[in-house]
């Protein structure tokens, strides 16, 4: 009887011991996340609608992960959060979240970071959100990029898509003030008349169905009572302005045409934008490589629970992390501990190659 009872709790300390990992698809007890060795890792979130995404991400790997306890940190800009990084001494516990224009201006060392080395570190954990950059404005008359004529557009700080639209006032011959803001508090400039534009951004999948307004511009439709319209940007002034612009071979999105529905219920016109914008998640290259094995496996293992946080992450599935990291020139560019994920899991190389026909 004594040896039965030894032998049990033998399976039993071996059965916890296997449970301790990290995915799952489940909640880890409290008390297998006590006695396993935490790494408290930091996530650099941006802000606005980044750093929500970031908390959101952040939750769940900490919920989720016997071994890791994730913070998300608000800062400016997911281009503050590249400066951050490369001013780090020890960047092994950390994180962050990029979109594609400051990722390849640290990359090429162009833009705001043409003072700066070419980044050769940065590495591709996982992206997390589809979106598409264009302009809005509550202004009837302002149709286009040449009706800008004279007018102040708020952007947010990530320098390439600014140079890129001062290039296209250049060629159009007008003179618009571009006013640099938070996310977030463009919409309200707009709404309280102290700028005439400011960027849309919209959210969803890249498959033309109608892509969702982020908070801030729903809210900001509300309050308009639906009175909030496009700007369009033609595809053929993007073309040239990237080329004017010196960004013909690192400008990262392509000419598109947003779907109805896209903005508002009462917005019931196509316009043409700067093409998708993808919210990644990253680290640098000597980041420890089964740290981000277990948070890309627990991200994905757990993928369903994001939405949960976030509308714009209902639709986010691990096909879509690996796929939309459309900036990867190959695998180099992706951080060999996730990349090691989506090999298990047979994601590596089919699905990034379809999408992006490699």
């Amino acid at each position: 009887m004594k040896k039965r009872l030894v032998s049990l709790i033998l399976v039993l300390a071996m059965t916890a011991a296997l449970l301790a990992g990290c995915g799952g698809g489940g909640n880890t007890p409290s008390t297998t996340k006590s006695t396993a060795k935490v790494e408290d890792v930091e996530l650099l979130a941006g802000s606005s609608t980044v750093q929500n995404v970031g908390i959101a991400v952040a939750d769940v790997v900490t919920k989720n992960c016997a071994t890791v306890r994730m913070a998300a940190t608000g800062t400016n800009s997911t281009e503050a959060n590249i400066v951050q990084m490369m001013q780090k001494s020890d960047r092994s516990h950390t994180f962050y979240m990029a979109s594609a224009a400051p990722f390849l201006s640290a990359k090429y060392g162009v833009a705001a970071f043409k003072e700066y080395q070419p980044t050769a570190d940065q590495r591709l954990v996982a992206a997390m959100m589809y979106g598409t950059n264009g302009f809005v404005t509550t202004n009837p008359d302002i149709k286009s990029v040449a009706d800008l004529n004279g007018k102040k557009v708020a952007m947010f700080a990530d320098q390439m898509p600014q140079q890129m639209a001062q290039a296209a006032f250049e060629i159009l011959g007008i003179k618009a003030e571009i006013v640099t803001m938070t996310f977030s508090d463009q919409f309200t400039a707009l709404g309280d008349g102290l700028v005439d534009a400011c960027l849309y951004l919209g959210t969803g999948l890249p498959n033309g169905t109608p892509l969702v307004p982020v908070g801030p511009l729903q809210e900001l439709v509300a309050n308009k009572g639906g009175k909030v319209y496009a700007v369009t940007f033609p595809a053929d002034l993007q073309n040239q302005a990237v080329e004017k612009a010196g960004f013909q071979d690192v400008w990262p999105y392509s000419p598109i045409t947003v779907p109805v529905g896209s903005l508002s219920d009462t917005y019931k016109e196509e316009f043409d934008a700067y093409g998708s914008v993808t919210g990644m998640i990253c680290a640098w290259a000597d980041t420890d490589e089964e740290l981000v094995y277990q948070v890309t496996k627990t991200i994905c293992e757990n993928y369903a629970s994001l939405g949960d946080y976030m509308t714009e992450l209902k639709q986010i599935t691990p096909d879509l992390m690996l796929s939309m990291l459309y900036m990867a020139e190959n695998e180099q560019d992706i951080h060999p501990g996730a990349l090691r994920y989506y090999k298990e899991k047979g994601l590596w190389p089919d699905v990034w190659e379809k999408a992006n026909k490699k």
